[in-house]
């Protein structure tokens, strides 16, 4: 696991230098994410692990993640919403989730340690970590909830707060809106995904592209069982049907009581007549 900047928070965090974080000390600190205090609660009794009421450097750096994990979950402003402590198990034990969150006045000064800008050296441009497949059903369940007339898009205006949520500066969101939609107003699910990826690829402190390459795939999504399926063809144009010819009227037929069939029983799947 990545340390730094986690070693050098730590250390600002401790101002008894005592090596141990207290719940004042961390509720200082934390209140820099702009969660509310319901949730730093949360996110205190997941990381006091020892409950001991306070944090050692490895809880320390369990509650960061778990802050970084809130921060990139849609609707994590909502006062209804809590944290779901499976779903943030499944995320922080995922390697490729360093878990550096925003904490303002702190994390834009940060840069990434050199173990890491080496490693993102050696990544395309752009490319990081594909999403884990809790952040992906996570992601898509929260564009069905914005999709509120089924229409399989989200208007920017619904989006927004949901990229707010994520800490991260204006101008850095207005990058990712550029690159996923351009000038549309809205998001299909795919854009929203890949919005969402790159605000994740954003919170660990790498660079976001200049431009993405056309059609760029999300890493580590696979097509949703329940997509949107390619509009089928137009039909092709119907011919006119030919003029009905006037028949004359059909003559009576009788016939004697005597000649009438016997009554027969019809199979629902056949049409000849059952023995």
């Amino acid at each position: 696991m990545t340390t730094t900047p986690f070693r050098e928070w730590f250390n600002l965090a401790d101002r008894q230098r005592t090596g141990m974080i207290t719940g004042q000390d961390a509720v200082q600190f934390f209140s820099r994410s702009g969660l509310h205090k319901r949730l730093l609660a949360q996110v205190w009794e997941f990381a006091d692990v020892a409950k001991r009421g306070c944090l050692s450097f490895d809880e320390f750096v369990l509650a960061l993640r778990l802050i970084a994990f809130v921060q990139a979950t849609p609707g994590s402003q909502s006062p209804e919403y809590n944290i779901n402590p499976q779903q943030a198990r499944a995320t922080l034990s995922n390697p490729g989730f360093v878990g550096i969150p925003f904490l303002q006045g702190i994390s834009q000064q940060q840069q990434p340690a050199p173990q890491q800008q080496q490693q993102q050296q050696q990544k395309p441009q752009g490319v990081s970590a594909g999403l884990s497949p809790q952040e992906v059903a996570r992601f898509r369940q929260a564009f069905a909830q914005l999709d509120g007339d089924k229409d399989g898009y989200v208007a920017g205006g619904d989006c927004f707060p949901v990229f707010m949520k994520s800490g991260l500066d204006k101008s850095v969101l207005r990058h990712v809106w550029d690159l996923v939609a351009g000038n549309e107003g809205r998001l299909d699910e795919r854009q929203f995904l890949l919005s969402q990826y790159l605000i994740v690829v954003a919170l660990k402190g790498e660079k976001l592209p200049a431009k993405l390459p056309p059609n760029f795939a999300v890493p580590g999504l696979q097509p949703s069982p329940g997509g949107a399926t390619p509009p089928a063809p137009a039909p092709a144009p119907q011919q006119p049907p030919p003029p009905v010819q006037p028949q004359a009227p059909p003559q009576p037929q009788f016939q004697m009581p005597g000649a009438l069939p016997a009554a027969t029983m019809v199979s629902p799947v056949s049409s000849e007549p059952s023995a």
